[in-house]
């Protein structure tokens, strides 16, 4: 007889499968979700009622356990509506709760099984066994779960997927797969975007096959991140990339009308904020400028502190702190002048054709566009200001 399964998905999203139909998880209720992802994810083992109640409520006692059969009642109502019988599916047991409905297919668990199941360096099939582990691992474990027991898991499964990744990396390279190389990296990249060292292999991977306009892209896409999202300049690995993809990128020909079409911005409506290569960039150019005209400029430094002058930790205030920080310093600069995103809390300003008092006029001006901005609560600005110039004598030559 037809045995029918339930069909789970739990790396990435919760997604329940039940007669080829998703389950609309709609009005469930995040605790009524949670007790059913920690029965399901735990298997014929169950979970005991002390566990669930500490996992749920941080706590063990009458009330707890009260608030936890309430929760059981109303899951065993909810799959009943969703066309699955929740009295039967869900059962108590010696204290121990537990699935006793469709067996159920977890994603999670087929890689678990796989991941394990690599043999030690010394077999030939350690490469293949890790390459089918890893392409079962298509995110992180219910990654909107607050279940302290699953997010441990989540971290364990992410590392035995990282596993995967390295030995299949070597080996990939050494055998030129380049091509396997690049999907798994561009995967590993994705899957975990704040883990800079798969963004460094995917773009020597993409170096190694000649694709420089694609890497490149991806480089600006990754320093554009983490600038929005963490407030970082990059890495001296990642500069050291995208020195590598300048050297070697080249266009088409073409004539000078259609190369000029390609420097245009499309707009100059603010001050031009870039990443912290190209601010370097223009540093550099500027002050080769200054030291020829004998014209003036300066470079700002705008430091985001608490009221006491310590630096924000890390947290949705600071974020969202650093964000308004940039549209007040955006707002408040010429089209002409160029900043950019040090430090989480700090970003790095250059002032062209101004004095020395004309930057107090700058930093006024950002301070108080910054004070207009709900964010700035429990916020003060530090400016430091130093002229801009280069530690060398420039090569003269002749105009």
């Amino acid at each position: 007889m037809y045995e029918m399964k339930l069909r789970v998905t739990m790396l990435g999203d919760f997604v329940p499968v039940w007669r080829r139909r998703p389950l609309d998880l709609e009005n469930a209720g995040a605790k009524v979700l949670m007790v059913w992802q920690a029965l399901l994810y735990a298997g014929e083992q169950g979970v005991p009622r002390d566990d669930l109640q500490q996992r749920l409520y941080g706590r063990v006692d009458d009330e707890t356990a009260n608030s936890l059969r309430a929760l059981v009642f109303r899951l065993r109502r909810f799959l009943t509506s969703r066309g699955l019988d929740g009295n039967r599916n869900v059962r108590v047991r010696g204290g121990v709760y537990m699935w006793a409905g469709p067996r159920p297919l977890v994603d999670a668990h087929r890689f678990l099984q796989a991941a394990e199941k690599i043999p030690d360096e010394k077999s030939p099939r350690r490469v293949d066994a890790a390459s089918r582990a890893a392409a079962l691992y298509t995110g992180r474990l219910l990654p909107d779960s607050t279940d302290p027991v699953i997010r441990a898991e989540a971290g364990r499964l992410e590392e035995l997927f990282l596993q995967c990744v390295r030995i299949l990396e070597p080996a990939f390279r050494q055998e030129k797969r380049l091509e396997e190389l690049l999907e798994l990296t561009s995967r590993a990249a994705e899957l975990l975007p704040n883990q800079e060292e798969w963004t460094l292999a995917r773009l020597d991977c993409l170096i190694d096959l000649g694709r420089c306009e694609e890497a490149m892209q991806i480089y600006q896409d990754a320093v554009s991140r983490l600038a929005s999202e963490q407030g970082v300049a990059p890495s001296n690995a990642m500069i050291r990339r995208f020195k590598e993809l300048s050297s070697k990128l080249r266009f088409a020909p073409s004539d000078l009308t259609a190369v000029q079409a390609d420097l245009w911005e499309q707009s100059i409506s603010t001050s031009y904020f870039c990443s912290y290569p190209g601010f370097v960039d223009c540093y550099r150019l500027a002050t080769r400028g200054l030291a020829r005209e004998k014209s003036t400029g300066f470079l700002m430094l705008c430091t985001l502190t608490d009221v006491a002058g310590a630096p924000l930790e890390k947290s949705p205030r600071q974020e969202a702190s650093s964000q308004a920080l940039k549209a007040s310093i955006g707002r408040s600069l010429r089209g002409s002048d160029v900043y950019t995103c040090y430090s989480p809390n700090q970003y790095l300003i250059l002032l062209m054709g101004l004095q020395q008092q004309d930057c107090e006029r700058v930093s006024r001006r950002i301070r108080e566009s910054f004070l207009e901005e709900s964010a700035s609560w429990g916020c003060r600005l530090k400016f430091e200001t130093a002229q801009a110039t280069i530690p060398m004598t420039i090569p003269r030559c002749q105009p």
